[in-house]
Order: structure tokens, then C-alpha cells, then sequence
């Protein structure tokens, strides 16, 4: 729960700015302070830690009794006339005073200044009301306030409370009391208001001053705070998301236009034909370039991200020096210097995805003015822990030295058109593979990312698929596919329909009524997430009407994004299949499937 008002900091802050002392001191020992503010050591000409050592009497002259007036000694020994005001607060005395001023105005004027409401009350009713206070309860002025009965100004069912606090506190001088009321506005409503109650003795009476602060508004600036906050934030995601699958999908966009507009003049030309296939063979580079992407944007903190034994490094750097050419070769050359790099355990696309963020972030560091002196070097060695290491060097701007360490938090960018996710991206890759990226720069000299990974082991010999080209049989098996997207439900259809007997269901509802009248379906590939019915609805649906049958479904999914369905996952043994998935993966796990259930 918010912490509630506390009108010292603000009055306080409030004298500092105008120019009034203040002193506190212990009632009955007047030579012991107990607090000095910054204008009171300011007027008296001593640094604050100065005056807090000193005695009050030794700055202190011919103040007597009940005057207004006195002569104080500033550090240089000069006298100066003040006027104060002094006000009692329970066992504390707090002298209040101003150069060549009536100080009791001054602080009238401090109070009639303050944003949150303020009132102060005696036994006989309201003594005063500042300008906030009036304005929130809607009245002119404080004679106006004053008439009101309490139950015009309170809920009805808060007047109880608040009497008992203020009897208590008109009692009990310097104590204090939280509470919450609920406040009538003379034209019709009520706020909720959040009070700190202070007891003090005003104009030599006892009194009570209570600080009030509008629950309301703060409210609703917060909402508004965390909805502008949560906007800009899926703003810039989505700006980022935009960013980061724009260029491999402008060159599979590219490709298919030209393959659409090629494949019918091939007739059957060898060579042309041969370079539609490197065209298609981009395109596949692309697509999965974007599902890679998006699969690194899905969290940027923890991951389980695919093994492979043995992974060539210096392939995968030639890799992503090919996907960032067209960007980086105008601005900057590149330069590759292969020292032996030993291999490493890890995905191949994410490293790629690495490579191409620390590559495509120094290119764009270079304005496209001067590419022969702009330089980017890559370098592969082995570590001296025997690991490998690529350092990209880059003779461009550099960072501010301010900046470095924040280079790698998510949207943080110093870029006009920037997103701040390639890099954090980059770090989250290299963590997951036990390795870790570190970043030197220096003004006008450039900027160095070096990037250190385990050495791996040597490459697994691949298991022959056998799920790819199933061996013959006497039954075909039999394969259900369940996805709202028709499009995606069709074109895992084609790509079964060689090796097994496929249908296809575009709702987990249509899925349902299939397997009641005919159950005899091998494998159930099922999108995890659709309208109206998901695929946990039919899984449970099926383990309550067909029990059994619910173990041979497949779950298909893009993310589970919803907290039943990671739950879900977690729980159910089913094997899934994440989107976007490649042809063998597909086949893969239907062939591993059929094993288990046949």
C-alpha cells in the first residue's frame, strides 16, 4: 500500500525555497536542537553540517517572552533582524523565522501554497483550509467550510473516525494518526482521501493540522501512467519484431516473386532450372530465419534452444557475413582473418542470428560516406582456455563510455530508427551456450565485440530417418490433422500424403465428432491453440468420452502464450511440434509416434 502524506518533506522543501529558517528545539532545554534546515544555515551564513554542531544561543540574541522580533549573529559576526514565529508541538519547540518579515504570514503563505489539502481544526470547528483543500470539496472559502455541518463534508459512516482522531490528537499534543475518509464535493460525489493527522498548538491554542492527499486523481494517473507505459511497450516490440524479420523476409518475398514469375518460362532449361533451386533454396534460408527470430524474441532470458554436436563456426560466421552483405558492403569492408577455431555445441541458426546482429550493428554505426576507410575485421581463434573466440572490430564512432553498460538491455538504443533488441538478443544466444559476449569501445577509436563459446565435441552420426521414407506395410497409417488455419492444415496434409492416409479437420469440434465415428486414426497432429474449442479442450474431451485415444494427439503450436497453456504442457506427456517446422521434423515425429502407438 502507498506510503501516506507527509506534509515535512513539502513544507520543508516549501522554507528551504523562500527563504525561512527554521529551528527546532527539545522544550524545556532550548540549547539542544534537534533539527535545522538548509535556509536557516543559509541566512545565518554556515554550511548545514556547521550550524546542525551549534548551540542555538550561540546565533541567538534578545529573543524574550512572546516577541516577534530578534537579532541573530550570522558566522561573520554581523547582527541581522528577523521576524519569528514560535508554535509548540508536543514535547518539541519550532522556531520559524525570516529576514526583515512577518515569519507566522510566511508560513500561512507556505500552507496556502502546498499541492495537497490542508486544514487545521480546534475544538471549535475549522481554523483553516488551504486553496487545494477548498478546491477539491468545492468550497469558496474557508468561512463557507466552516458553516458546513461534518456530515456535508464526510460520509456519513467516516464521521465516527474521524471525531475519535481529532478528540484523541487535541488531547495528546505531537502525536499523529493515520486515516482513510471519504470526502463529499458540494456539487454531488465523493473522493477518497488519504489523511495524516497531526496534533500542534496553533496561535497559542491547542489544534490539530491534517494533511490530506486526493486518492482519486493519484489513481487515475496511475492507470493512465501504466497504460501509456504498456502501449509504448508493445509500441516498441512491435517495432523491434518488424525490424528484426525484415530482411530475411525481404529476400523470401523476393524469391517467390521471382520464382512465380520464372518457374513457367523454365520448360525444362537445366540451367535456368538449377538456378530456380538456389532461389528456393534462399527462400527456405529465409523462412527459417524468421522462425528462428521470432522463437529468440519469445523470451529474451530463458530458452530452450536445440543442440547440435560439433557445429562448424566459421561456416556459420560465413553464413551471416553473406545475410548482411547488401547492408554492411556500402557503409564499411569486411575482412576475415581465420586463426583455427575450434568447434562448438550449439544451434547453427542462432548462432547465425548472433553473427548477424553484431555485424548488421556495426555496419550501421558507419554513415554510408566513406566505405574504403570504414573497416570491420572478424576474427576466429581459439582461447586460452581452448574454446573458440570471434572478436569483431570495428574502426567506427564508438560508445560513450556511460553507455557500454547498457548496450545489452532490451530497447535500450542510441539509434534514431533503432529497437534495442538485436543486441540483447545476441547475449541471450551466447548465454544459453554456456558462452558470453563482452563489448570494448573507445571514443573515435571503434568498438570490439567479442564473442566466446565452449569447444564442442565431435559431430553425432545421424540416425537414418526412418520416418522420412516409412518402409512399406500392409496398412497404410493413418493420420488426422486438426488446425483452424486452413492453409497450414492443407499443407502439412501434402506433405504426409505420400507415406499415410491423411484427413483433415479445420475445428477441434469437426475433430471430435471424426474420431467418435471413427477412432481408427494412427496419429492426431491438433493445433494447441483455436477458437471456440483448443486442442486441451479436445484433449480432454477425448480422455473422457474415448480414454486412450487423447495419447496419440500431437500438439502443433506457435507459443503457448496464455499461463493454461504452458500449464497444460507442462502436465500432459503428448509430444508437440512447434511452429514454423521443417518437412523432416514433421515426419519425424509422426514416425516416432506410430512406433509408440503401434
Amino acid at each position: 500500500m502507498p506510503q501516506p502524506p507527509d506534509p515535512a518533506p513539502a513544507l520543508i522543501a516549501a522554507m528551504n525555497a523562500q527563504s525561512v529558517g527554521l529551528v527546532v528545539t527539545a522544550v524545556g532545554d532550548p540549547d539542544r536542537p534537534l533539527y535545522v534546515n538548509a535556509a536557516a544555515a543559509r541566512l545565518l551564513g554556515y554550511d548545514l553540517e556547521e550550524l546542525e554542531r551549534l548551540r542555538p544561543r550561540d546565533y541567538q540574541l534578545d529573543i524574550v517572552g512572546d516577541a516577534r522580533t530578534a537579532h541573530l549573529r550570522r558566522k561573520d559576526g554581523s547582527l541581522f533582524s528577523v521576524r519569528i514565529a514560535r508554535e509548540r508541538a508536543g514535547e518539541q519547540q519550532l522556531v520559524v523565522f525570516r529576514e526583515g518579515a512577518d515569519a507566522r504570514a510566511d508560513f500561512r503563505l507556505l500552507l496556502d501554497a502546498a499541492p495537497d489539502g490542508l486544514a487545521v481544526l480546534g475544538r471549535g470547528g475549522l481554523i483553516y483550509a488551504n486553496p487545494a483543500l477548498l478546491r477539491w470539496v468545492g468550497y469558496a472559502d474557508v468561512a463557507t467550510l466552516a458553516k458546513a455541518r461534518v456530515a456535508e463534508v464526510l460520509h456519513t459512516d467516516d464521521v465516527p473516525k474521524a471525531a475519535r482522531t481529532l478528540g484523541s490528537l487535541l488531547d495528546s499534543p505531537g502525536k499523529r494518526a493515520v486515516l482513510r475518509v471519504r470526502v463529499r464535493r458540494s456539487g454531488g460525489g465523493l473522493f477518497e482521501a488519504e489523511c495524516v493527522a497531526h496534533g500542534i498548538e496553533w496561535a497559542g491554542e491547542r489544534a490539530c493540522l491534517v494533511v490530506a492527499r486526493d486518492l482519486s486523481q493519484r489513481q487515475h494517473d496511475q492507470s493512465r501512467l501504466i497504460v501509456a507505459d504498456r502501449s509504448a511497450s508493445v509500441g516498441t516490440m512491435s517495432a523491434g519484431v518488424a525490424h528484426e524479420i525484415n530482411n530475411p523476409l525481404a529476400y523470401l518475398l523476393l524469391n517467390l516473386e521471382y520464382l512465380i514469375r520464372e518457374i513457367p518460362a523454365a520448360h525444362g532449361d537445366r540451367a535456368r532450372l538449377s538456378q530456380l533451386a538456389e532461389r528456393v533454396q534462399e527462400s527456405r534460408h529465409g523462412a527459417e530465419r524468421v522462425g528462428h527470430i521470432l522463437k529468440e524474441l519469445g523470451s529474451l532470458s530463458s530458452r530452450r534452444r536445440g543442440r547440435r554436436s560439433g557445429v562448424d563456426l566459421g561456416e556459420v560466421v560465413r553464413r551471416a557475413l553473406h545475410a548482411v552483405e547488401s547492408d554492411v558492403a556500402p557503409r564499411a569492408a569486411i575482412s576475415v582473418e581465420n586463426a583455427g577455431v575450434p568447434q562448438v555445441d550449439a544451434d547453427p541458426n542462432s548462432l547465425e542470428q548472433l553473427f548477424v546482429n553484431i555485424l548488421s550493428n556495426a555496419g550501421q554505426a558507419f554513415a554510408a560516406d566513406a566505405p574504403n576507410e570504414n573497416r570491420i575485421v572478424v576474427r576466429l581463434s581459439r582461447g586460452t582456455d581452448g574454446g573458440a573466440c570471434v572478436e569483431v572490430t570495428d574502426n567506427g564512432p564508438g560508445i560513450a563510455p556511460e553507455l557500454l553498460n547498457r548496450i545489452f538491455d532490451p530497447f535500450f538504443t542510441t539509434k534514431p530508427t533503432g529497437t534495442g533488441l538485436g543486441l540483447p538478443i545476441s547475449h541471450a544466444i551466447a548465454r544459453s551456450f554456456g558462452g558470453q559476449i563482452t563489448a570494448h569501445s573507445e571514443l573515435g577509436q571503434g568498438t570490439t565485440f567479442r564473442i566466446v563459446l565452449p569447444a564442442g565435441s565431435a559431430p553425432k552420426a545421424e540416425a537414418p530417418r526412418s520416418s522420412s521414407l516409412p518402409a512399406p506395410a500392409i496398412r497404410r497409417a493413418r493420420v488426422l490433422v486438426v488446425d483452424d488455419e486452413e492453409l497450414v492444415a492443407e499443407t502439412v496434409s501434402r506433405a504426409l500424403a505420400e507415406s499415410y492416409d491423411v484427413r483433415v479437420s479445420t475445428s477441434a469440434r469437426d475433430a471430435l465428432r471424426v474420431l467418435a465415428e471413427d477412432p481408427g486414426f494412427d496419429v492426431v497432429l491438433c493445433d494447441l491453440l483455436m477458437p471456440d474449442m483448443s486442442g486441451m479442450d479436445l484433449h480432454r474431451a477425448l480422455a473422457e468420452r474415448q480414454p486412450g485415444l487423447e495419447e496419440r494427439l500431437v500438439f502443433m503450436t506457435g507459443g503457448a502464450f496464455t499461463q493454461r497453456a504452458r500449464d497444460f504442457l507442462a502436465r500432459v506427456e503428448n509430444p508437440r511440434l512447434e511452429k514454423p517446422f521443417e518437412l523432416d521434423q514433421l515426419h519425424d515425429i509422426v514416425g516416432q509416434r506410430l512406433q509408440v502407438t503401434g
